[in-house]
């Protein structure tokens, strides 16, 4: 594994741990909130944005190293 997949796939492992702590945020906001679930609807589609992003980076990332693989 060349460093510069190794650091690709470390700044995507780090990127998702952060959309996960988001998603637990506005979890917590709409059970434990003081605020009606309806007002973290932004929120979740935008962590929901964040998380496709991650995940069709990853598989860009994927289907280039496979090609190299190929090759």
């Amino acid at each position: 594994m060349n460093k510069e997949l190794i650091f690709d796939l470390e700044d995507l492992q780090y990127r998702l741990h952060c959309a996960v702590n988001m998603v637990w945020a506005v979890h917590s906001c709409m059970t434990d909130g003081c605020y009606s679930p309806e007002c973290c609807f932004d929120a979740l589609y935008g962590a929901y944005r964040y998380l496709e992003t991650i995940d069709n980076e990853l598989e860009k990332m994927l289907e280039s190293e496979m090609e190299e693989g190929k090759e």
